[in-house]
C-alpha cells in the first residue's frame, strides 16, 4: 500500500514538473513573441485592420514612373488630417478621392491617401524658401487620410496654383501598407517603403482658367497651360481626371470634385517613394521621425501578444506540487 502511495506521489510530481516544464516553456514562447513584436513594431501604432491590404514589402520594386509622378516636391511623414489648408489662402476644394480593388470593384476600407499641392502662388510648402536642402519647415497644402467603409478620402483643400510650365494639378500617393506615427500623428515614412499607387490629378481646362483669371492667382510671366499641352497629362500615365462642379453663386463658394482609383488590394505594394533631395532636415519636427524617436514609442497591444508572469507559474506549480 505504501509502494503503492509513493508511486502515485511520483506521478504527481511528474506530471507537476511536466506541467511546470509546459508552462515555462509557453511563457517563453510568448515572451520571445512579444520581444519581436516590439522589435518589429516600434513605433507603429496604427497596424492595418484590413487583412486584404497586408502586403509585407520591404522595400519592393523601383517603378519607371514613379519619380516623375511623384514629382520634386514630396515631403515624407504628412500629417493625417483632412483639412489642409492652415494659413494658405484661395479657392477652396472639396476633393473626394474613391479607392477601389481593381478585381472586385469593391471599395477598399484602410487604404491611405497622401495628397499634396502647390498654393495660389505656385509655390509648395517645405520648398518656398532657397536652399538645398530647404529650411522650409512648412507643411500646408499636405497631409494624409485612411479611407472609410466606403473606400473615399475627403478633403479640404484649395485649388492649386500654376507650377511652372505645367498645367494646374495635385499629386496623390495612395498606400495599401502603412503605419502610423504616434508621437506626433504623422505617416510613417520610414516604415512605408512602398506605394500602390502614385498619381496626378488634372482639372478641367475651363475651370482651371476661371482660376487663374483670379487676382491672388496671377503670376507676372506665366502662360495659361491646357492640359493637352502638360507633359504628364499628354502620356497618359498615371493620370486621374477629376470630375468638379461649380457652386452656382460664386467660384469663391468653392469647387466640388471627385476622382476614383483602382489598386489591386492583394498585390504588394511596387512603385518607390522617394524623398526629395532638397527637404527641410533641421529644426522640422513634422517631418522627422528619427530612429531615436521612433524607438522611444512603444508598440500598442494590438502589435505584441500578452506573455504569462513567472508568479502565475509559480503558484500554478505549487498548488500542483502540494495542492
Amino acid at each position: 500500500m505504501l509502494w503503492g502511495k509513493n508511486i502515485y506521489r511520483l506521478s504527481c510530481i511528474s506530471s507537476g514538473m511536466s506541467l511546470f516544464s509546459n508552462l515555462m516553456y509557453i511563457s517563453f514562447i510568448y515572451s520571445i513573441s512579444a520581444k519581436n513584436s516590439d522589435s518589429d513594431a516600434q513605433g507603429l501604432v496604427h497596424p492595418i485592420r484590413d487583412p486584404r491590404l497586408l502586403s509585407g514589402v520591404r522595400p519592393g520594386i523601383t517603378s519607371s514612373q514613379g519619380t516623375s509622378l511623384q514629382g520634386s516636391y514630396y515631403l515624407r511623414n504628412s500629417y493625417l488630417r483632412h483639412n489642409l489648408k492652415e494659413n494658405q489662402t484661395g479657392v477652396p476644394l472639396f476633393l473626394t478621392i474613391s479607392v477601389t480593388d481593381t478585381n472586385s470593384c469593391s471599395p477598399i476600407e484602410n487604404a491611405l491617401v497622401e495628397l499634396w499641392g502647390a498654393n495660389n502662388h505656385g509655390l509648395y510648402s517645405g520648398f518656398s524658401k532657397s536652399g538645398s536642402p530647404s529650411s522650409d519647415c512648412s507643411s500646408w497644402l499636405r497631409g494624409a487620410m485612411e479611407t472609410d467603409s466606403e473606400g473615399l478620402a475627403k478633403f479640404e483643400t484649395l485649388y492649386p496654383g500654376q507650377e511652372e510650365n505645367r498645367s494646374l494639378h495635385l499629386y496623390a500617393i495612395i498606400r495599401t501598407d502603412w503605419y502610423e506615427h504616434s508621437k506626433n500623428q504623422t505617416v510613417d515614412s520610414d516604415s512605408s517603403h512602398n506605394a500602390a499607387a502614385i498619381v496626378q490629378i488634372f482639372f478641367p481646362d475651363s475651370l482651371n482658367h476661371q482660376v487663374l483669371n483670379r487676382t491672388d492667382y496671377k503670376i507676372t510671366g506665366r502662360q495659361f497651360v491646357k492640359n493637352k499641352q502638360d507633359f504628364i497629362f499628354s502620356s497618359g500615365q498615371g493620370v486621374l481626371k477629376a470630375k468638379a462642379e461649380l457652386p452656382k453663386s460664386s467660384i469663391c463658394g468653392g469647387v466640388q470634385a471627385h476622382v476614383q482609383i483602382s489598386v489591386d488590394a492583394h498585390a504588394s505594394q511596387n512603385i518607390t517613394v522617394t524623398e526629395s533631395p532638397y527637404q527641410c532636415k533641421t529644426n522640422c519636427k513634422a517631418y522627422q521621425n528619427t530612429t531615436e524617436q521612433t524607438t522611444t514609442i512603444s508598440a500598442t497591444s494590438k502589435h505584441k501578444p500578452h506573455f504569462i508572469p513567472l508568479a502565475v507559474i509559480f503558484f500554478a506549480s505549487t498548488y500542483v506540487f502540494y495542492g
